[in-house]
């Protein structure tokens, strides 16, 4: 079920957009005919005639990106860059991120759609706790910006390779939880009231926009005499477990409710990660949708064993 999302955005006016859209490819994208793909120009065109709501203009032009687009793997894999513009990558059929970016960018202003390209660090589960260049896009929409990652949202890397997908995570998402893997180079575009340090950026949870896409939201990480505990909101009623990360030797109970108080006991002080499930059933899979590292002190007394909770860090 989406989540009504107040999108934090540059500028002011206009309306609420439901966060995440459903995952369905916009119909105008999926019947255009072939004749109709001749120029960027002219896709743009017949898919802006076809749709008439300012939101759904720019799923379309976001859409067909990615039914378009591969990503290219071969480039990749062998360190070399071929053109990344959007008439090369429109030829070409593959694209790196910044292709994407760059043709989503064409295609909006093809049709007089305020669209730009942005550039900068994201963190994944392949490069937590690092950080790699990545590109994405931005839209105005009704006078405000809304965030877009239409590669991200066009599949993802499993065991090493490509697999192409559809998605809306990364559609007009909420810009506090695009925050949480994507930093710009450019400070103005996190569309955050006060935007994120880059030693910020890489210290907080990672916490994919699935995770706020099921409801769920972090409210505090707090130290427990032998652990650690986790409090979460989860309005939608989830089912959701944390596990540690080899070589931690611990557990963590699994609660259930719309408020989660999760206590994981780890196996002594130090650092230690958490990785996060969620599943709309009890019995069912459960899909990855959280890292977080715990530094646990060392205690330096029995009077410290024994002291109340102490909260140690607010999500807001």
């Amino acid at each position: 079920m989406p989540v009504k999302a107040e999108v934090t955005a540059a500028g002011s006016g206009g309306a609420a957009v439901l966060w995440p859209l459903p995952a369905a490819m916009h119909p105008a994208v999926e019947q255009m005919p072939a004749e109709h793909e001749s120029s960027i120009t002219a896709v743009a065109r017949h898919l802006a005639e076809r749709e008439s709501d300012p939101f759904q203009r720019i799923k379309a032009l976001h859409d067909y990106v990615i039914r378009r687009m591969r990503y290219d793997e071969e480039a990749l894999a062998l360190g070399r860059w071929p053109a990344q513009d959007a008439q090369a990558v429109f030829a070409s059929l593959r694209a790196l991120c910044t292709g994407y970016a760059q043709l989503l960018t064409a295609l909006g202003r093809s049709v007089g759609e305020e669209i730009v390209t942005l550039t900068g660090q994201v963190r994944t589960l392949s490069t937590f706790p690092g950080t790699a260049l990545h590109a994405w896009n931005a839209a105005r929409i009704q006078g405000r910006w809304y965030l877009i990652d239409a590669a991200w949202n066009g599949g993802s890397r499993r065991d090493g390779r490509f697999v192409g997908g559809y998605g809306t995570d990364y559609l007009f998402t909420p810009a506090p939880v695009f925050a949480f893997e994507h930093l710009p180079a450019d400070p103005a575009w996190h569309l955050l009231g006060e935007p994120l340090s880059e030693r910020d950026f890489v210290e907080q949870p990672l916490l994919p926009a699935r995770f706020a896409g099921e409801g769920l939201k972090l409210e505090a990480v707090r130290h427990t005499s032998i652990g650690v505990q986790l409090q979460l909101a989860n309005p939608q009623d989830r089912f959701v477990l944390a596990r540690p990360v080899a070589p931690t030797v611990g557990g963590c109970t699994s609660p259930t409710g719309t408020v989660l108080e999760i206590r994981c006991d780890l196996s002594s002080p130090g650092r230690h990660r958490l990785q996060l499930f969620s599943s709309d059933r009890r019995e069912g899979t459960y899909l990855w949708v959280g890292q977080i590292d715990i530094a646990l002190p060392h205690q330096k007394s029995e009077g410290a064993r024994n002291a109340p909770d102490t909260q140690v860090g607010e999500i807001e």
